[in-house]
């Protein structure tokens, strides 16, 4: 019964110091998880009548990022419906929107959900299967892509 009594302020001792230590990093600061930053969010009804959503990218909303040529991976996610296919196209320049025919001869560079490295100053394409080609009216899904602060290269 001594011993115990004398194990349980012990293990209250180690359990309370657990809590005030933190992870550190590799310079031995408190490491802090890096903030995720959305670059949009489109939902189906966005391209229920173009059929595609297209944006360029820059990395951290910056200008300059275009001549730096920033590489980042960023996740590319579907939310909700998952009845709907997304695809993705990354090119280095725009598309006009008289060659939107452009997405039905290629390949995409990746469908639904994945990761893959963005440089900046390309245009991402996205396109849903529920368009006005394919369907009656649009569903309830979205996509999103997003990246993670201070990963680019």
């Amino acid at each position: 019964m001594k011993r115990l009594l004398c194990a349980v302020p012990t293990v209250a001792l180690a359990l309370g110091l657990c809590g005030c230590f933190q992870p550190l990093d590799k310079d031995g600061m408190v490491y802090e998880e890096p903030k995720a930053i959305e670059i949009f969010n489109v939902d189906n009804k966005d391209v229920f009548d173009t059929g595609y959503y297209g944006m360029q990218f820059k990395y951290d909303d910056n200008e300059q990022s275009f001549d730096e040529k920033i590489t980042v991976t960023v996740y590319f996610k579907r939310l909700t419906d998952f009845n709907s296919d997304w695809e993705v196209y990354v090119t280095d320049h725009e598309i006009a929107e008289e060659e939107k025919s452009f997405f039905d001869y290629t390949e995409p560079d990746l469908y639904n959900e994945a990761n893959m490295e963005i440089v900046s100053g390309q245009w991402i394409y996205v396109r849903c299967s529920c368009n006005s080609d394919t369907s009656a009216k649009p569903s309830n899904g979205s996509f999103t892509a997003s990246y993670y602060a201070g990963t680019g290269k």
